[in-house]
């Protein structure tokens, strides 16, 4: 990657690249940089991320694989069949990517 790339998510890899069998394990907390997510639920802006990120060198490249945890906000609109009415909840969970 280009030095002049400034994102949290950006990670250097060139010491990896087209070296097979080198791999490195990265563990990170970052703050989101802008909202992910769509529609009603989203890990908001300036929220906390935590990346675990697995980087293996390859002949074409370099593999990245892992797991971000982060804490998801928004609001639900949940609909009672029986009630046949509208009820407006927040909901707060973990969002696994």
């Amino acid at each position: 990657m280009s030095s002049s790339v400034n994102s949290p998510y950006a990670l250097r890899v060139r010491d990896l690249a087209h070296r097979p069998g080198d791999m490195r394990e990265v563990s990170l907390d970052i703050t989101v940089p802008s909202t992910l997510g769509a529609g009603l639920i989203a890990v908001r802006e300036g929220d906390q991320m935590h990346l675990d990120v697995k980087l293996e060198g390859l002949h074409e490249g370099v593999l990245a694989s892992g797991t971000a945890r982060a804490e998801a906000t928004g609001g639900v609109l949940a609909l009672s069949h029986r009630r046949q009415r509208a009820r407006r909840g927040r909901i707060r969970g973990t969002v696994r990517v």
